[in-house]
């Protein structure tokens, strides 16, 4: 899953240039991303394409997030993946020494030692910071 902060349903409020109309004012919370995801339901186009009472129907997607669906995909082109509509957490001082880690060559089992934790854990973050990564790229060149 790409993502930005990942918050629990708030705001986004970055500031557009004057001219511009912000794309990102709204976020999604990860857990109906998610839930869309599990269901195979992976674009803008894909939840446009289905009635409220349909995405009622997925596991996990009650009326808060069809309505927070609803306002999150109104300014998104339809071939966009879902994960464009979630904020990403920055990285923790602890992840970001870990991909910095694991650029330098050590292996997973080496940093996962490091810092306490399991190689799946290690894992996660650098998919979480390779994910971040894409989509703070993704982000930037579709403005």
């Amino acid at each position: 899953m790409l993502g930005i902060s990942l918050t629990d349903n708030k705001r986004s409020e970055p500031t557009a240039r004057p001219g511009q109309t912000c794309l990102h004012s709204f976020v999604l919370r990860v857990r109906t991303v998610a839930a869309l995801d599990r269901a195979g339901i992976l674009t803008v186009g894909d939840v446009r394409s289905m009635s409220d009472r349909e995405l009622l129907e997925v596991t996990n997607v009650g009326p808060k997030s069809v309505a927070d669906l609803r306002l999150a995909m109104a300014e998104r082109r339809t071939d966009e993946p879902l994960s464009c509509l979630v904020a990403c957490r920055p990285l923790s001082g602890r992840d970001q020494a870990i991909v910095q880690m694991r650029a330098a060559g050590e292996n997973l089992s080496a940093i996962a030692r490091r810092f306490g934790i399991c190689r799946s854990r290690v894992v996660q973050v650098l998919d979480l910071a390779a994910t971040s990564s894409a989509s703070r790229t993704f982000d930037s060149e579709s403005r």
